[in-house]
């Protein structure tokens, strides 16, 4: 094929990949006019593969910085379009001609797609797909991407993002993650010597802190990457995942995040587990009719698939998670059938989940009793008679008042002790998310 008739070049960088590598190349089908790939030092069967599948192998040195090693790839690429994509990931399969009239259109200068980051989570839009200009180049040593080099383009030549059914689908998550952490360890604190008010980079340093059980640490990068962002003029989707990831670290310990979780839904009123984490702080609070709308919500969400894609979410908080919550919120406040109508649901969405299968034991063990009397001693305050619209949405239960409440639960599973049912409802989310 000669050069001129190159339209699409796929465009990736490896390293000891021979586990993933043949299937992401077989991915693409007959979609490239060209594969360009870029070794940084593989010792395994990497490069004789590539060649298999009739890429054209660089060997590049590895200078570690991601960027340059998927910059140097794009100059060697003789198409007038590239496609990125790296050898954990697949490309769901598309026809050739079902995107080709989309790159004769001048106006675009690049296409968002749809990564499936990893299993289990909601699909995010992706931008892998763009013009060969020299423009439109990787930034970042790590965690790299193409958004500055893209929005230059555009500022100085006009054009737009437009759009393809293209799906990316990443499994690299699968392995084993220890390596890796080690390896981005250095990559990020170089980085952030050069953008010290990355709080992209930030945020992904604390994750490394919290995998490698520095949780201090990651609390402190966490909340450095929050300061900067509480004084940023744009905000962006993705700077609420340091919210959510110090968020969730709290909650885990047990510690309150009602501040935090306040001004993180005020910042981002539309992020689904934001709501999902302020729904299980409400269960911790003993404020459960206050959770059950927000736990709805999230079941609607799902139902209707209209949550911002450019960031990703367990797709559970929609399904099963959302259900077992408000089976929790309902048992805690003595609704019992509710409470078993969505434990059923919760594991009609995944009937191997532990957590509901626990819990629908513990419900319909207590059905099977002939003595469940489930009620205070005090005579102002009476879960077992009071039905949920007679409650106030802000009642507060204390630990005292659900010790009374559901001390009369003795006997009906292997264990008597009252703490297995003073907090079910927050027990059932803790160990789940």
């Amino acid at each position: 094929m000669g050069i001129k008739n190159i339209i699409l070049s796929v465009c990736m960088i490896v390293k000891n990949e021979e586990e993933f590598l043949e299937k992401c190349l077989a991915s693409l089908g007959s979609l490239a006019d060209e594969v360009v790939i870029g070794d940084t030092g593989s010792m395994d069967k990497t490069p004789e593969i590539a060649r298999d599948w009739g890429a054209r192998v660089l060997n590049i040195p590895w200078t570690n910085n991601f960027a340059a090693a998927r910059n140097t790839v794009i100059d060697h690429a003789r198409g007038k379009w590239i496609l990125s994509i790296d050898a954990d990931e697949r490309i769901h399969p598309i026809s050739k001609t079902e995107i080709l009239p989309a790159f004769q259109d001048a106006s675009k200068m690049a296409f968002q797609s749809f990564l499936l980051p990893k299993k289990g989570l909601t699909p995010q839009h992706a931008i892998r797909i763009f013009r060969n200009d020299p423009r439109i180049r990787y930034r970042g040593i790590i965690h790299e991407n193409i958004i500055s080099g893209l929005n230059q383009a555009i500022s100085e030549s006009g054009g737009e993002i437009g759009k393809l059914p293209c799906v990316f689908n990443h499994f690299g998550y699968e392995r084993k993650r220890v390596k890796k952490h080690h390896r981005d360890f250095p990559l990020l604190l170089s980085d952030l010597k050069i953008n010290p008010e990355n709080t992209h980079i930030l945020r992904h340093l604390g994750l490394v802190y919290k995998h490698l059980n520095q949780i201090p640490q990651a609390e402190e990068t966490w909340r450095k990457a929050i300061n900067i962002i509480r004084l940023k003029e744009r905000i962006e989707p993705r700077d609420s995942l340091a919210y959510i990831d110090l968020i969730k670290c709290l909650q885990v310990q047990g510690k309150t995040t009602r501040l935090l979780l306040d001004e993180a839904i005020k910042t981002f009123p539309d992020n689904p587990v934001l709501f999902f984490l302020n729904g299980r702080e409400f269960i911790s609070e003993g404020r459960f009719l206050k959770a059950i709308p927000v736990f709805k919500r999230l079941v609607k969400w799902g139902e209707e698939e209209n949550y911002d894609r450019s960031i990703s979410y367990d797709a559970r908080i929609f399904a099963a998670h959302a259900l077992i919550s408000l089976a929790a919120c309902y048992f805690l406040i003595c609704d019992f059938s509710e409470s078993k109508l969505y434990c059923e649901k919760a594991l009609k969405c995944d009937p191997e989940n532990l957590n509901a299968k626990k819990f629908f034991d513990l419900l319909t063990s207590r059905e099977r009793l002939p003595h469940h009397n489930v009620f205070s001693r005090k005579k102002d305050f009476n879960l077992a008679r009071i039905r949920i619209r007679d409650l106030s949405p802000d009642r507060k239960i204390s630990p005292g008042e659900m010790k009374k409440i559901f001390g009369g639960f003795k006997g009906i599973h292997e264990t008597d002790s009252d703490e297995r049912y003073n907090n079910y409802g927050y027990r059932v989310l803790a160990g789940s998310y």
